[in-house]
């Protein structure tokens, strides 16, 4: 089974728990399962361990989320990445007359080196 999303993951997850509950526990249906739940159980490994390049929210609620996101790999430093966040991600509250305007705004990020690529946690709010 080759698992290529996170709905595909969760099948496979059920299928080892069906497995385990409703096969009857005996040397020969075990025998006859054993290369399938072990070839199952490291294609799900393998899936879990491959990096992800997509943002990722860690939290969010009513006005406010953190993102985690990776950032372009032709990022070659620290201050490289930080002048491309700020010029790029970076998003500031205008100043209005009007209150509640639904802005979004960034509270503060913090830029990072995981997998040798630059990625930025980035806290945002929303003026409401």
């Amino acid at each position: 089974m080759k698992i290529t999303n996170s709905r595909e993951l969760r099948c496979a997850y059920e299928l080892l728990e069906i497995y385990k509950e409703l096969v009857p526990q005996t040397a020969e249906a075990e025998e006859r399962l054993h290369d399938h739940v072990c070839n199952l159980k490291r294609d799900i490994r393998k899936y879990n361990r491959q990096p992800s390049g997509d943002p990722r929210v860690l939290r969010s609620d009513f006005d406010s989320a953190l993102v985690l996101l990776p950032l372009p790999e032709f990022l070659t430093g620290m201050e490289a990445a930080t002048e491309y966040f700020l010029s790029e991600e970076y998003r500031v509250c205008r100043p209005s007359m009007y209150d509640c305007t639904g802005q979004v705004f960034t509270n503060w990020f913090k830029i990072i080196l995981r997998h040798g690529r630059f990625w930025a946690y980035h806290s945002m709010s929303m003026d409401v």
